[in-house]
């Protein structure tokens, strides 16, 4: 069996919950597809992004492997 990683940013203005709900929709799109998540965990909670991505300058970062 293969094991991939996935990095996901969250857009850090987001109050934690909707965050928790936004890495629920993506862990639901892997296990749909057949997938079986191995782990996933907040990575870092605020980090500043190399460039900006749609305007913004920071996201937290979930990593995911499955």
């Amino acid at each position: 069996m293969n094991t991939y990683e996935a990095m996901f940013l969250i857009d850090d203005k987001l109050d934690e919950k909707s965050a928790e709900g936004v890495l629920e929709q993506a862990k639901e799109m892997i296990t749909k597809e057949g997938g079986e998540i191995i782990s996933s965990r907040l990575w870092t909670d605020k980090r500043k992004l190399t460039f900006p991505i749609k305007k913004k300058e920071e996201a937290r970062y979930y990593l995911v492997n499955f």
